[in-house]
């Protein structure tokens, strides 16, 4: 997977690459196999009722894109808002290292749990997961280098330094 996304050029730097040849990725989707996995393609997590998408892994080429757009140092402190499997969390975590912060949060509490468990069965418990609505931020953990949101979202209140918006 990563030699494919570093074949279209989409590392700018050898942290995000290096983030992606370390993130075990089938953890965060265990009933996927491996092929599909570390495929080129969203992966579907959760369908509603009518079969519309509730929630994916994303492209990867498109997560390594957001990634270096984001430019994440070590140290800082992260919101992402919509932690779906904990895949973006994980690789945010490698790219702040132990001096920096995650926080990521999700408004499905399904997901929330799901992603916390993935994200400790994968090495990363000092990701921290809260259950809410990300269009209200995480003020307790305040204040944040950079914001990042992976979902489907309208109306965000925060005034952030950088936003990088996955449709």
């Amino acid at each position: 997977m990563a030699d494919y996304i570093k074949g279209w050029d989409t590392f700018r730097t050898p942290q995000v690459e290096a983030a992606f040849r370390t993130v075990p990725r089938h953890l965060f989707l265990p009933d996927v196999p491996l092929e599909v996995a570390y495929g080129r393609k969203p992966v579907v997590t959760r369908r509603a009722a009518d079969g519309t998408s509730v929630s994916s892994a994303s492209s990867p080429k498109l997560v390594a894109t957001m990634l270096e757009q984001l430019a994440v140092q070590p140290g800082q402190r992260v919101l992402e808002i919509g932690a779906a499997t904990g895949i973006n969390a994980a690789l945010l975590a490698e790219l702040v290292g132990p001096t920096g912060t995650v926080v990521t949060i999700e408004l499905d509490d399904d997901l929330a749990a799901s992603a916390t468990e993935s994200l400790e069965a994968a090495g990363y418990p000092q990701v921290e997961v809260i259950y809410g609505d990300g269009a209200l931020g995480h003020p307790d953990h305040a204040a944040y280098d950079l914001i990042i949101v992976t979902d489907m979202l309208t109306g965000l209140s925060i005034e952030p330094r950088r936003v990088v918006s996955l449709p």
